[in-house]
């Protein structure tokens, strides 16, 4: 950005500055830094500069919690099941849980179909804890609705309804900031 203003008033002062006597052809360049640095080193610009920077981290910020996909594309479905799983404390899980774990993530990173995440969502279900599920949700429930997925629309629902079906502790505390942009990722799910 400051590249960008140099260059700016390289190109709109260089000629008078070039042309005047005053300074040696060799100082140029040093008196359009100095040029560049007098509009640069001005309250109001200071201000912009800084709030342009303030402008910048927030953004980075707020696309780090989101789900990484691409934008152009449609929501994958391996990254939505593995960033829920990975949302998950460890202690959500049964002590089984370990020893499967590594076979339920590769499953989830290669999902592509409705029927690829009913499995996985119904292979996962099975390694939480019963008392991780809020009052009137359960696994056995989560298992049948899982063996009637059709659509990507239908396993979408499916994720959408376990993650709504567990308790707030079940999850880690960086999953409030990045679940809307995951409930956003899930909805483009078609």
């Amino acid at each position: 950005m400051l590249d960008n203003l140099f260059n700016l008033v390289k190109q709109q002062a260089g000629d008078a500055i070039i042309s005047n006597p005053a300074i040696p052809n060799q100082k140029n360049d040093e008196a359009v830094q100095a040029a560049g640095n007098s509009v640069v080193d001005t309250p109001i610009m200071k201000k912009m500069l800084a709030g342009a920077t303030l402008l910048v981290l927030f953004c980075t910020s707020v696309a780090a919690q989101l789900p990484g996909i691409n934008k152009n594309a449609a929501a994958s479905p391996g990254r939505l099941l593995t960033q829920f799983t990975s949302a998950l404390k460890p202690t959500s899980f049964l002590s089984t849980w370990a020893g499967a774990k590594e076979g339920i993530l590769g499953n989830a990173r290669k999902a592509a179909t409705a029927v690829d995440i009913a499995n996985t969502v119904s292979s996962l279900i099975g390694f939480i804890k019963p008392e991780m599920f809020k009052q009137g949700s359960t696994a056995k429930s989560l298992m049948n609705v899982s063996g009637r997925i059709k659509t990507m629309s239908d396993a979408a629902g499916l994720l959408k309804s376990l993650e709504n079906g567990l308790k707030p502790e079940a999850f880690t505390s960086n999953w409030a900031a990045a679940k809307p942009g995951w409930l956003s990722a899930l909805s483009q799910l078609k």
